[in-house]
């Protein structure tokens, strides 16, 4: 056979619906022609005929299927451009809502837009050039993609812990799937919606043949639709929900009565922070920040870009607190495969949060974009090592290759451009303007650096930024041990500057003494290039650096949102006023530390909860606010409470932390809605 004149196929193909990976193959003239007719004309085969080629997954940037149009959203404009991919003109920049994340194509004519900020999907006209429609969804709609076949368009609200699934011929939501914290990555198959969730890289596979029937609008684990969570959903939810001690439990704090299983009395505790029984795969428990998934051309796989944050080592360096990698699911058994992840510093060099990722038409390059070092990380899928490292924008948070897989586009969120890749030159051959930067400059910059980890003034290495903790200026749900000080839980950033001084041991009152933060754990140069920074309660940092005025400017201006659940002047659910009661009564001394409007008297006091024997600078504490609750857990300064139970009740027993020992069980609840309805009233 080797003597007889053929081609040499090393891509990977998939023959009669399995995936085989090809070696080097010789193969006749005639008989390829054979083989190559078949693969583009039998229906149903996944082929090499790239004008087929989609990436059903959501992203920052999508093409149309001909490679003629590109769709950006950009976030700071609140708007999507539409653009000439060859040529990079602009055909029109269309006004969306607030905060757009995601956009998804239906077809060549249409597309799909998330805006998070205004809890919305703006559908887009390509043929008239508008916005035809606004969706009303739930809360905070990150990721939004389509199905194959154009009929049904799902959007991850990643404020309320669903998917809203939106009906493409009436533009009306025909169902809304509950899921777990934080859904945000989409991907979409014929048969199955992928959820990737933010804080824990879990992904929830739910089965969307059947749509809208398969899922009635019900409640969060309103499972028979009954109008309530009752004894026939806690059997469900039992007989379908398993979880194992140890690196594969979805979670430790779900094994309740530490019996190493799952079981009616952990549910009973546990249901409303789980969330539904759908399957769900781990990708291990130091999985974070994971925004998107995406799905393998060729293979049953799916890859997920995030970070592991390795929060229980106990003395982190900034090479061992994160690591930046792409896990892999195996979609046929539903399992993580852990011999397959990806370390990003390994295949290729120390990069900051890995983004978002599509694959070349064949399957046989992985490219991976890293939001935080501000480049591409190109990957041989066939060895599993690093072509090249190709530079990008600032705050690169899309990718999508074009259908022949001839050039890639990445959206540089905070420049208002997009790179323009050769994929067979690996070079940046041009740069599109997609918007106008509208933030005032000094705004612009500080987001820029909050976000960066690009340059050894911030991180050393490229291997940390801000956002690695703050994502959003929000918080990454882990509690890291900080040398001389102990477990300290991440606090969210939101709002931050009315409630100064800062960090649990109160040791800064200015957002530049975040100068400490960038020379220590992101070891980092500095912005003050002219001497060390003052210590935290000492003389005010402000004026030394324009960088590090820009940055803490940027900082306090992140705003602390309402509860969109209660409208200004709308109806006040009766719990929450009964809680509100509660929580003003003298008997229970909540407004002492924690009174309106920020809820926080901005002092230290010692209430019980820091006197462990990891702590070092105990025992008082700064009180946080109570602002924001519902999407902060853990909680306390060593985030030892999952839930505001644990906060009022299990770690107060000494009536310390607030009395509560005389409060009933009915008293408790109300007192929980309180807190996690804050801030409904004006500050």
């Amino acid at each position: 056979m080797h003597n007889i004149p053929g081609v040499c196929l090393v891509r990977r193909a998939r023959w009669d619906g399995t995936v085989r990976r090809l070696g080097i193959t010789w193969f006749p003239h005639a008989f390829l022609a054979v083989l190559l007719a078949f693969l583009f004309l039998v229906p149903g085969q996944a082929s090499l005929h790239v004008a087929q080629f989609a990436k059903r997954s959501s992203s920052a940037i999508a093409v149309t299927g001909d490679g003629g149009r590109l769709l950006v959203v950009n976030p700071d404009s609140n708007s999507v451009s539409v653009m000439d991919a060859a040529t990079g003109e602009k055909l029109a920049e269309l006004t969306v809502g607030d905060d757009p994340r995601t956009v998804a194509l239906a077809g060549s004519d249409r597309a799909y837009v998330t805006n998070r900020g205004s809890n919305t999907v703006s559908v887009v006209d390509l043929t008239e050039l508008t916005a035809v429609a606004t969706i009303p969804v739930e809360q905070q709609p990150y990721g939004v993609v389509v199905t194959p076949d154009g009929a049904f368009a799902f959007a991850a609200n990643s404020g309320s812990d669903s998917v809203s699934v939106i009906d493409t011929a009436t533009f009306q939501v025909v169902a809304v799937i509950p899921v777990r914290d934080r859904p945000a990555g989409l991907a979409a198959t014929a048969s199955r919606l992928y959820v990737a969730h933010l804080l824990t890289g879990l992904v929830s596979v739910i089965d969307v043949t059947g749509l809208p029937e398969t899922f009635p609008d019900c409640g969060p684990l309103d499972l028979d639709c009954s109008g309530e969570v009752n004894v026939v959903d806690i059997q469900q939810v039992s007989s379908r929900w398993r979880c194992r001690c140890g690196d594969d439990c979805y979670d430790p704090r779900c094994d309740i009565d530490d019996d190493c299983d799952i079981d009616i009395v952990s549910i009973m505790q546990v249901a409303a922070h789980w969330g539904p029984a759908y399957p769900v795969i781990s990708t291990g428990s130091t999985s974070n920040l994971a925004q998107s998934i995406v799905l393998d051309p060729t293979e049953s796989r799916a890859y997920l870009p995030h970070i592991k944050s390795n929060s229980f080592n106990p003395a982190p360096l900034f090479d061992t607190s994160i690591f930046p990698v792409v896990s892999v699911v195996d979609l046929a058994t539903n399992q993580h495969l852990p011999a397959e992840r990806i370390s990003l510093e390994t295949v290729d060099v120390p990069v900051n949060m890995p983004f978002d990722a599509a694959f070349t038409p064949d399957g046989s390059e992985l490219w991976v974009l890293n939001a935080g070092s501000n480049d591409v990380s190109v990957i041989d899928t066939t060895s599993w090592t690093g072509l090249t490292h190709i530079s990008a924008g600032a705050n690169p948070r899309g990718i999508v290759l074009s259908p022949d897989g001839g050039a890639a586009y990445v959206n540089n969120t905070l420049d208002g451009t997009v790179s323009v890749i050769d994929t067979t030159a690996l070079a940046v051959t041009d740069v599109f303007t997609a918007t106008q930067m509208r933030m005032p400059p000094v705004l612009l910059e500080g987001k820029r650096l909050f976000h960066s980890a690009a340059r050894p003034a911030l991180a050393r290495d490229q291997w940390m930024s801000c956002a690695s903790c703050h994502f959003g200026g929000e918080m990454d749900g882990r509690t890291w041990n900080f040398p001389g000080l102990g477990p300290r839980n991440t606090p969210s950033l939101l709002g931050v500057i009315q409630t100064y001084p800062i960090n649990w041991q109160a040791d800064m009152d200015e957002s530049q003494d975040q100068e400490h933060f960038i020379r220590g754990f992101q070891a980092g140069g500095g912005l003050i290039s002219d001497g060390d920074p003052y210590p935290g309660r000492g003389m005010f940092n402000v004026g030394q650096s324009l960088e590090l005025d820009a940055l803490a400017t940027f900082v306090d201006s992140i705003p602390m949102p309402r509860n969109p659940d209660i409208p200004p002047g709308g109806p006040i659910p009766p719990a929450v006023e009964r809680g509100r009661l509660v929580f003003e009564s003298p008997a229970t001394g909540c407004t002492d530390c924690h009174p309106a409007p920020f809820y926080a008297d901005k002092q230290k006091h010692d209430v019980g909860t820091a006197d462990g024997p990891n702590e070092l600078a105990g025992p008082e504490m700064d009180t946080p606010t109570l602002r924001g609750l519902a999407r902060t857990a853990p909680y306390l300064h060593d985030g030892s409470a999952s839930t505001l139970y644990d906060v009022l009740v299990t770690k107060n027993p000494a009536d310390q932390h607030g009395a509560t020992s005389h409060l009933s069980p009915d008293e408790i609840a109300d007192l929980i809605a309180f807190m996690k309805a804050l801030p409904y009233i004006g500050d």
